[in-house]
């Protein structure tokens, strides 16, 4: 399998952009050898190949470790996300003898952190081609739908934020001392800051420009800038060898570049080397959903939660049926007045 996926990004029939950016590298290459060869009795030139590493492999080479960075910082975030909501859910459940907070408090802070998490995952998850694909090619209806979709969501986790944030409140009336409530408010901030820092990676990458020069680099200018070295094997090994060899080191090129594009948003689930988001906030319901027993959660069924990135939330209504059934308790009505879908919030004008 692993052979497999590392040829994907060479094949001609891969998916666009990747399969006809190889196909149009092909045969550049190819135009440009034999014009380098046969042209008035052939150019030819041997290049030094310590120069060409510098000059060509180098800044890609580079190029897909910065985007490998961007993934490992986007994991550091994640991790931090996950264990700052299982802290969150157990300073609201411990930190207080029990009988002091209001009976369906905990039950509250649950809820509230399932749709903290469950807003995440419809932020996360969606892709946003228009960072990776070209922005003025009559794509701009469906860029305003994912940026209106994308700001339901914002506004969405906003206010869960700030209704966790009220939440401690209630902490403060029942008598938590301030060192507590301190300790409290910083780990909200560093969720926060966690969630933002983990948002600015799913929507800021390498700068268009900048993937539009690489790949004109990589398609045009590196096939004829190196046709005449190309062109030189010709005297030893045959023109045959000179075209494969050719082929077979700029689709190299080819699929690094690729390799790195594919790494910019590492939230779309669209390789074996993303973040699964998806399951590692599965996980952090399943850590804030605690009973008594600590080690007995509540059993969930995974599909609901996972199923529609966009709508989730028919896991948490099955948490709060069995919470009323075995505590005689309700949800309070600060969690169900908050957005349970992409529609239930209207999105700001897109400027």
């Amino acid at each position: 399998m692993d052979q497999q996926l590392s040829a994907a990004p060479l094949q001609p029939h891969a998916p666009a952009p990747q399969g006809w950016l190889s196909l149009w590298v092909t045969l550049i290459t190819i135009v440009s050898v034999l014009f380098f060869n046969y042209i008035n009795g052939g150019r030819v030139q041997a290049l030094d190949w310590t120069v060409a590493a510098f000059v060509v492999l180098l800044p890609l080479v580079s190029t897909l470790w910065w985007a490998f960075e961007r993934r490992e910082r986007a994991l550091s975030e994640l991790a931090q996300v996950k264990t700052l909501l299982q802290h969150i859910a157990l300073a609201h459940r411990d930190w207080l003898p029990t009988g002091v907070l209001p009976a369906t408090h905990l039950q509250q802070t649950q809820a509230l952190l399932h749709t903290l998490t469950d807003g995440m995952r419809a932020y996360f998850l969606p892709p946003r081609f228009y960072s990776t694909e070209f922005p003025y090619a009559g794509l701009k209806l469906k860029m305003m739908r994912i940026a209106q979709e994308r700001a339901k969501q914002m506004r969405r986790i906003t206010t869960c934020f700030h209704r966790l944030a009220r939440s401690s409140e209630v902490l403060r009336t029942a008598g938590l001392g301030d060192a507590h409530l301190t300790k409290l408010a910083e780990w909200n901030f560093q969720l926060q800051v966690s969630f933002e820092r983990m948002a600015n990676t799913k929507e800021y990458r390498t700068p268009q420009g900048i993937r539009a020069l690489s790949r004109c680099y990589v398609s045009l200018l590196i096939p004829i800038f190196f046709g005449p070295y190309y062109a030189s094997l010709n005297a030893g090994v045959g023109t045959a060898f000179a075209v494969i060899f050719a082929i077979v080191m700029n689709l190299g090129t080819v699929g690094v570049l690729q390799a790195a594009i594919a790494l910019e948003d590492p939230f779309d689930n669209q390789g074996l080397d993303g973040i699964y988001v998806d399951e590692s906030l599965y996980e952090a319901e399943q850590a804030i959903y605690f009973t008594d027993d600590e080690t007995d959660f509540l059993a969930h069924n995974k599909s609901d939660s996972m199923g529609n990135p966009l709508h989730g939330n028919s896991m948490k209504e099955d948490l709060k049926l069995q919470l009323s059934k075995d505590g005689n308790t309700t949800v309070g009505d600060s969690v169900n007045e908050l957005p349970h879908s992409t529609a239930d919030v209207e999105a700001p004008p897109h400027h």
